[in-house]
């Protein structure tokens, strides 16, 4: 029995850990892509570059690591089927539940990797991220200012760059500031150049432009050979940043004194809700490949194309319908908010009564 445990998980696990390795590999290229123009292009060092990708990937950890569960526990099954071994484990006395052991186990200990990361790895790295962000932003703003797309740097104040030549040299600019909400700003220029003072904060230095300011209902127009914006005030956090909810740890999450609207609250609410419920989806996952891949070993001419079809779609679907409940509930849906504590438990125990029969 030792040996046949041993067995079960060798083949569980190896084909869990591939499937892990590549979609994670699929995960962090993609998400690479986003900076690796500010790498290239704006002189963004590797050092930080990796840095960011590490503090995004607690993210993405908790979404791959139960695809790759059932991935590797369907592959494991299909396997058992195509050898016979499912079957003769049945003839030796072995239960389907008993055959399922080791994959539950890998889903088991999935989950409380699984908790670590939601409570307390993601959003530490989120938090990091965000602050590094915002860091980037006050001490060096021309890594975040892209072409051909206007950059909203905050509430205030909007970039639009046409070119860039080079990574301080800049072509058609329009910048349009709404820090004084009875005078709102624009400037337009044909070039411009980003500088940094003493304190290697940026600058924004426009040539050949025009500022018009709307005040009173009139409009006034003033052109210019050369100006500099002082945007240093503009890039600098004013007081304590704003943290969203998937920056906050799980006590601050369901602090009811915190300072926030009500749609936050919703949102902070949804947060804790999926922080704790996301982790245990390694187990159904499980148990649906299990029902569907083993349920018809007896049949010698199954190819098992059908059942492994029916098990991802059933996947999918659970996958589905956690994303749509918690999306319910963070726009204020109590019923999608508690409801969605259901889903999970429902699956299980319809899986495990296909496999008992």
């Amino acid at each position: 029995m030792k040996l046949l445990k041993r067995y079960n998980y060798k083949n569980i696990i190896m084909p869990t850990f591939m499937a892990l390795f590549v979609m994670l590999s699929m995960t962090w290229l993609i998400q690479s892509l986003r900076f690796l123009d500010f790498m290239i292009n704006r002189g963004l060092e590797m050092k930080t570059f990796l840095y960011i990708t590490v503090l995004i990937m607690p993210q993405f950890l908790v979404i791959v690591l139960p695809l790759s569960v059932f991935a590797g526990a369907s592959y494991n099954f299909r396997r058992m089927n195509d050898e016979r071994e499912s079957l003769i484990c049945l003839c030796s006395g072995l239960s389907r539940i008993k055959l399922v052991g080791p994959a539950l186990k890998l889903a088991g200990f999935i989950v409380i990797v699984g908790y670590i990361l939601s409570l307390v790895l993601q959003p530490l790295g989120q938090r990091n991220f965000k602050d590094l962000q915002n860091l980037l932003r006050s001490t060096g703003g021309n890594l975040l200012i892209r072409e051909g797309t206007f950059n909203q740097l905050n509430s205030d104040l909007m970039v639009y760059v046409k070119s860039r030549p080079s990574p301080a040299r800049l072509e058609g600019i329009l910048v349009q500031d709404n820090s004084n909400k009875g005078a709102p700003v624009t400037w337009m220029a044909q070039s411009g150049e980003v500088s940094f003072d003493a304190e290697n904060r940026p600058r924004l230095k426009l040539l050949y432009g025009s500022r018009q300011e709307i005040n009173d209902k009139q409009l006034s127009t003033l052109s210019f050979d050369s100006h500099t914006i002082d945007i240093v005030k503009q890039f600098t956090p004013k007081g304590p940043r704003y943290r969203k909810p998937d920056e906050r740890y799980l006590t601050e999450l369901l602090d009811k004194d915190a300072p926030a609207s009500k749609k936050d609250r919703s949102k902070f609410v949804a947060e804790a809700h999926k922080r704790l419920l996301w982790p245990l989806t390694p187990i159904p996952m499980v148990l649906i490949a299990a029902a569907c891949l083993l349920k018809n070993m007896h049949n010698r001419q199954s190819t098992l194309i059908g059942p492994g079809m029916v098990a991802t779609l059933i996947a999918v679907f659970y996958l589905a319908l956690l994303i749509a409940s918690n999306t319910l509930a963070s726009g204020g849906n109590v019923i999608a908010l508690y409801g969605q504590w259901a889903i999970p438990f429902v699956f299980t125990y319809f899986a495990l009564r296909s496999l008992r029969c």
